[in-house]
């Protein structure tokens, strides 16, 4: 099903588009260099195209989005010019900040370009991860590996292992949940290519994400798991079973309980959780004063200095580079410190950074994609595997960030503009509408 409101004369700007969508989702991966251009690309086929933009959201009565991102602009604005006036003798680059956190609303453009070309959530996914396969075997850490059971911290040539572990955890979620998919594959070589090609990705994405010993993403995965395998029990007690279903659905079950047993069997696992679980409760009697500076610790007396913050500058908050600032003359032990120009958390982190409605903002998005996901699957507009993958991951996504500042890197609005587009996409009405109602639609253009 084909979408596209582009004049024939114009295709040109949707070819540019379409590639500058996958070298986005490769370029992930790679230098910044390569990322630079291929957002340049994307943006400029969004540019080329907002005429075309406007009278999809028109029909589609989306246009209010739009108006959001402009809102959160001029969050920002002020913030920072507030605080180049408040801190005039310090050199403080906001606009660093201030495009990394818009970026996150680069997620409906390419939700628009998922919608006219809906075959492209395939290619996003596949290029998404390959790039990661790639990325991990090229780091040379898989040698590294001798046992399961007992492995040190990898990062993967990642910039460390929290947001190796994001994209490992984003990618098991997305094994999980849309592999059931492959049944439906007409091909028998495709369908044995694709199938070989999901295992080779759950396992490794398994790997990655076990080895980065990240807790919080354990966390998540752990929490969301429940829903993402749900396409799975659908599939074996559905009612057209068959010997491939329940072979499948056997080997999928069989694979993923190895990995469990492997998983709670291995030392480092059980080291560092009940490590956690021992400093929770341990913290849980202390002062804050008295809290020592470990992982957790670090955390907490981070979350402290910005919850104070955000309450002496609810509204307007300090400017997006300002907190490195006042993370520097904080009152805070030295090890949580020195080295960190964050708070370990998306939501104190835009809080601080521009005021309470920029954290309102980030919760809305979330929310948001969440009720189309649960709206659209009541309406039978997408399959229950879309619905719960979108879900899962948005619960995931939502958990991670309390424990680590990923939307102010790349990996953070780089899973939210790629996972956030395709459920953006999926879910929009002219996407879920039958062919000739969409013709009827866009018959003027």
């Amino acid at each position: 099903m084909n979408t596209s409101i582009l004049k024939p004369q114009q295709r040109w700007i949707e070819y540019i588009g379409l590639f500058s969508i996958l070298l986005f989702t490769v370029s992930i991966f790679a230098g910044r260099d390569l990322n630079r251009i291929a957002e340049a690309l994307f943006i400029i086929s969004i540019l080329f195209s907002l005429k075309s933009i406007y009278t999809y959201e028109k029909s589609n009565k989306g246009l209010w989005i739009y108006l959001l991102i402009i809102i959160s602009f001029g969050f920002m604005l002020i913030s920072d010019n507030i605080a180049m006036a408040t801190y005039p003798a310090l050199d403080l680059n906001h606009d660093q900040f201030s495009r990394r956190y818009l970026r996150l609303f680069l997620f409906v453009f390419m939700g628009w370009w998922v919608i006219k070309q809906p075959k492209m959530i395939w290619l996003l996914l596949a290029c998404f991860s390959a790039a990661f396969t790639i990325k991990v075997i090229a780091s040379g850490d898989l040698l590294k590996i001798s046992s399961l059971s007992n492995f040190t911290r990898l990062e993967f040539g990642f910039s460390n292992a929290q947001h190796t572990a994001a994209f490992a955890g984003s990618l098991l979620i997305t094994c999980i949940s849309l592999s059931p998919l492959i049944l439906k594959i007409q091909s028998r070589y495709v369908r044995v290519l694709v199938g070989a090609f999901t295992l080779t990705l759950l396992l490794i994405a398994f790997i990655v994400g076990l080895t980065s010993q990240t807790r919080a993403v354990w966390l998540g995965v752990f929490i969301v798991a429940g829903i993402a395998i749900m396409p799975w029990a659908i599939l074996f007690v559905g009612r057209e079973s068959s010997h491939i279903k329940l072979k499948l659905t056997m080997l999928y079950a069989t694979m993923l309980a190895t990995l469990l047993i492997i998983a709670s069997s291995s030392e480092s696992v059980s080291s560092r959780v009940n490590t956690t679980l021992n400093d929770v409760l341990d913290l849980s009697h202390l002062e804050l004063k008295d809290i020592p500076i470990s992982s957790a610790g670090i955390r907490l007396h981070q979350w402290n200095l910005a919850i104070d913050l955000i309450k002496q500058e609810p509204l307007s908050g300090y400017g997006g580079s300002t907190k490195k600032h006042l993370i520097k003359i904080s009152n805070m032990p030295q090890k949580a410190i020195h080295g960190f120009g964050h708070f370990h958390n998306s939501y104190l982190e835009l809080g601080a950074a521009y005021g309470l409605g920029a954290t309102f903002i980030f919760i809305f998005l979330l929310g948001f994609l969440l009720y189309r996901l649960i709206k659209a699957y009541k309406n039978n507009h997408i399959h229950s595997e879309f619905a719960l993958w979108g879900i899962s991951w948005i619960i995931f996504f939502a958990i991670i960030n309390i424990f680590e500042s990923y939307v102010m890197y790349r990996t953070g609005y780089f899973l939210f503009i790629v996972f956030g587009g395709i459920i953006y996409g999926i879910t929009s009405k002219p996407y879920t509408k039958t062919e000739k109602q969409q013709r009827k639609i866009y018959a003027p253009a």
